[in-house]
């Protein structure tokens, strides 16, 4: 399952961070995940529309729920890795 796989690789993420022995995280890294747990909101909101069974409904606002929550993360971890601009801060 994408979901699983990409919620490991953002834990990974997040442990190497700040390890001075860690292989470098990438943002280039980042932004895929970030890529796939987009397609895969899209891909549940389709399927929420599409859906009849309340149970079957509810499942879905579930995983829906978890892949919004792994976006959030995986735009902190995003955040860490790029530098601010020049232009940004107190003036």
């Amino acid at each position: 399952m994408v979901l699983r796989k990409t919620t490991r690789k953002l834990d990974d993420y997040f442990a190497r961070i700040g390890q001075p022995d860690a292989p470098r995280v990438k943002p280039t890294d980042v932004a895929s995940i970030l890529a796939k747990l987009h397609s895969k909101e899209a891909e549940l909101l389709r399927a929420l529309e599409e859906t009849q069974k309340e149970d079957r409904q509810k499942r879905i606002r579930a995983k829906l729920q978890v892949v919004r929550e792994q976006i959030r993360r995986g735009a902190l971890l995003r955040d860490k890795l790029t530098p601010p601009a020049n232009d940004q801060g107190a003036r």
